[in-house]
């Protein structure tokens, strides 16, 4: 139908009445309004909302089948006559990736941390104007953030260092703690085991370049706790990008002063196992951690309430892998607390293994 002669039906029939999509008596597919909308025919879809007289639900169908279509003049046409974004999803409208529509979405009350909507949405369709509205609505609207540094996570994940470096520029937080992943909810926040940060993640990605990507600059606390991370991944290279961070004594913290990689290398040192792979290569990499560390003055003075669990862990490697796990900490003057390496050997299990290869290393501990 040409618009004119829509235009002159409606002059000649203003009372026109036209079924809607809420009336049950009208499949709900047959809403003139809808099927105008499908045609894409924008001078019809026009007079038809001048008719007015349209539900509310059929108004915000209209709108989403428009953005669908990607016809943002029609979307706009639509909204600008009643149809309401509240309605819609707002990972759904992040896909027309139009910062003005996203905008005004957020100040019509749009929750972009719903079902974390907007993590979704920056993990799939990385698009640069979404990062924009994070620079510019972020002080604003601090959900966007917060999504922003849950993105962080997936992307590390996946290892995508240019990924990682642009949602740093536009505002997402390595050292937020954020929901492992974008399925979880941000509820147990209060909980001291909640979630992780993306700069954790980042440590233990085993990616210098994805790590890098991240632009860190922690403070002592922050990079010991990466320095625990990276050294259970056994990442050398990472390992030494933190201890940048780390001058002289800031490597051990607590009292007796200790170091985190440290402990966490004897605690998950590399055991054989049904899933273990590249056994050797990772012990390789475990021994050269323990040894960049030591030679920065790391200490080993693990609560002696630890020691059973780290005993425990010892117990399940091989006799001279013992040895390997021991023998570092042991050798370097001052490094290891003697009370707590003469405790961790007590038990006859693990000293009949340790005798099984290395029948001196019991004599060394002994003489510290």
């Amino acid at each position: 139908m040409k618009t004119g002669k829509l235009n002159e039906i409606l002059r000649k029939r203003p009372a026109l009445q036209l079924p809607d999509v809420l009336d049950p008596s009208v499949p709900a597919n047959f809403s003139p309004l809808l099927k105008a909308v499908e045609t894409g025919f924008h001078s019809m879809v026009e007079e038809l909302l001048r008719l007015g007289g349209w539900s509310q639900a059929t108004l915000d169908r209209a709108l989403a089948d428009s953005m669908e279509m990607k016809r943002w003049d029609l979307a706009e046409l639509i909204e600008n006559h009643g149809a309401s974004l509240t309605e819609m999803d707002f990972e759904e409208i992040c896909e027309t990736v139009r910062p003005e529509l996203i905008e005004r979405a957020l100040r019509s009350g749009m929750d972009p941390a719903k079902e974390n909507a907007f993590a979704h949405a920056l993990n799939r369709i990385r698009a640069r104007p979404l990062l924009g509205l994070i620079r510019s609505l972020g002080e604003e609207f601090p959900a966007l953030r917060r999504q922003a540094s849950l993105a962080l996570i997936e992307a590390i994940n996946e290892k995508k260092p240019r990924w990682v470096a642009l949602l740093v520029w536009a505002g997402a937080d390595p050292f937020l703690r954020v929901p492992y992943n974008l399925d979880d909810t941000w509820d147990d926040e209060d909980d001291e085991d909640y979630g992780w940060m993306p700069a954790e993640r980042g440590a233990m990605s085993g990616d210098l370049e994805v790590f890098k990507a991240l632009q860190l600059r922690p403070n002592s606390e922050q990079a010991n706790v990466l320095l625990s991370r990276a050294a259970f991944c056994e990442s050398v290279e990472i390992l030494k990008e933190i201890l940048r961070f780390l001058p002289g004594p800031l490597i051990n913290q607590g009292y007796p002063p200790t170091c985190l990689g440290l402990e966490r290398l004897l605690e998950s040192f590399p055991c054989p196992s049904f899933y273990s792979y590249r056994l050797k290569e990772r012990e390789e990499a475990a021994i050269s951690c323990m040894n960049l560390l030591l030679d920065r003055g790391a200490k080993w003075c693990p609560a002696l309430d630890q020691i059973p669990n780290i005993r425990r862990n010892l117990l399940r490697l091989e006799s001279q892998s013992i040895s390997k796990a021991l023998r570092p900490i042991v050798h370097t003057p001052g490094a290891g607390s003697p009370a707590a390496l003469k405790e961790l050997v007590r038990t006859p299990a693990i000293r009949s293994k340790i005798l099984e290869r290395d029948k001196f290393l019991l004599d060394d501990i002994a003489a510290l």
